[in-house]
């Protein structure tokens, strides 16, 4: 029977117990927000899912302000053996979200695929659990493709690995090439990035730090098996505005040089880690019209070896891909005002 139960976390969970499996060996954690137009697609993925071994989705829910709760309570009342959906009577944000909905995770292992992402391979769960080869291997990632409206494209760019097949950290520190819904953690990783001294920082997104706290943890394996498509959504929150998308890259130069040094990587390495990343702050800045900002950012990226005419090149193309994004974007919200 299904039932609602207010949990002391403040959340209310609708699942029936009676049918669900008591001891799943994979939690899929599907956190979502506004996400009505494109739910369906992200259950699916997950209804699909052929394995040898019990499942749960476990949906949280960040009280939308569409039809999201609706389509997932719709979805757990057809497939109450497999759905459980965490919701809130007001929204707490990504951060709290997430926590409150793992705290509710069964598995040995936690899957993830957001509400506006899918997965296209059914045996994305089996393979990635085969992938386990030993007390080490702390996670399974794999290759994904990207969707722009209903363009679907390749992923543009590759994980680094090592001859075993294992991800690299260094690649990973200078650029997040892992997308969220294509990995599994052991449920130990995704607790660490909760703790206290990761919290203290409070960067406005979590999967780049699961990454790299999952390889400070143990290995990480990639498969080379396309398993899911990311959405990439104009309106979303890296895209929303110059200041956001600014916010999120200094906190990603911030992660990259703290898991820089507490895994000891060489101070070579972290120099051309920094330069990457303040390369991309770097454009950002200049369309924020902070001059002295911009100098500095210019003199920083000049100390550490970035060359003048790299810098003007590097600009320039920030200018024009930006300029046709706006484009792109101005186009694609006057066309939906038109629906």
């Amino acid at each position: 029977m299904i039932q609602e139960v207010i949990l002391e976390s403040g959340y209310t969970e609708v699942s029936d117990t009676a049918v669900m499996a008591l001891t799943p060996l994979v939690s899929v954690m599907m956190l979502t927000y506004k996400h009505g137009p494109f739910l369906s697609d992200a259950i699916e993925g997950v209804i699909a899912q052929k394995s040898d071994f019990p499942i749960e989705l476990i949906i949280g829910e960040d009280c939308s302000p569409d039809n999201t709760r609706e389509i997932a309570l719709a979805y757990q009342q057809r497939y109450p053996q497999l759905i459980r959906v965490m919701y809130s009577d007001q929204n707490v944000g990504m951060h709290k979200n997430c926590w409150k909905t793992l705290n509710a995770c069964r598995g040995k292992f936690i899957a993830f695929c957001e509400g506006d992402d899918y997965w296209i391979d059914p045996h994305k769960l089996q393979k990635q659990v085969e992938a386990f080869c030993d007390d080490s291997t702390v996670g399974v990632v794999t290759d994904n493709l990207r969707r722009i409206g209903d363009q679907i494209i390749p992923n543009d760019v590759a994980v680094e690995i090592d001859h075993l097949g294992f991800v690299k950290i260094i690649g990973l520190l200078h650029s997040n090439t892992i997308k969220t819904a294509t990995v599994m953690y052991k449920i130990e990783v995704v607790n660490k990035i909760f703790s206290e001294e990761l919290l203290k920082f409070d960067w406005p997104f979590g999967d780049y730090t699961m990454h790299l706290t999952a390889l400070t943890m143990g290995k990480v394996k990639f498969l080379n098996d396309v398993t899911a498509v990311y959405r990439l959504s104009l309106g979303s929150a890296t895209r929303t505005s110059t200041m956001k998308s600014l916010h999120i890259a200094r906190s990603a130069l911030q992660c990259s040089l703290y898991f820089s040094k507490i895994n000891m990587i060489d101070p070579k390495i972290i120099q051309s880690i920094e330069m990457r990343n303040l390369a991309g702050i770097y454009g950002l800045v200049y369309a924020t019209c902070d001059r002295k900002e911009f100098i500095m950012i210019s003199q920083r990226l000049k100390e550490i070896g970035f060359k003048h005419n790299n810098l003007v090149r590097h600009l320039i193309r920030r200018i024009i891909v930006g300029s046709v994004l706006q484009t792109v974007y101005i186009r694609f919200k006057n066309t939906l005002d038109l629906l």
